[in-house]
């Protein structure tokens, strides 16, 4: 089995340590990112998605 180099562990321990703050959509809207970036609301412009809600992290 191959191990994790310490980067891979440090980026998934990261992500991990994030997943508490996923909103719950009774909570409405979030005003940050789990990582404490702020939150860019987006309408998609592709074909697929026109008109499409979706948010970004300013930071990522």
């Amino acid at each position: 089995m191959d191990e994790l180099s310490d980067g891979e562990k440090k980026r998934m321990k990261e992500e991990f340590d994030m997943l508490f703050a996923i909103p719950d959509v009774e909570f409405g809207i979030p005003k940050r990112c789990a990582c404490g970036g702020g939150i860019t609301k987006e309408i998609s412009q592709t074909k697929a998605d026109t008109g499409r809600r979706y948010f970004t992290c300013k930071l990522r």
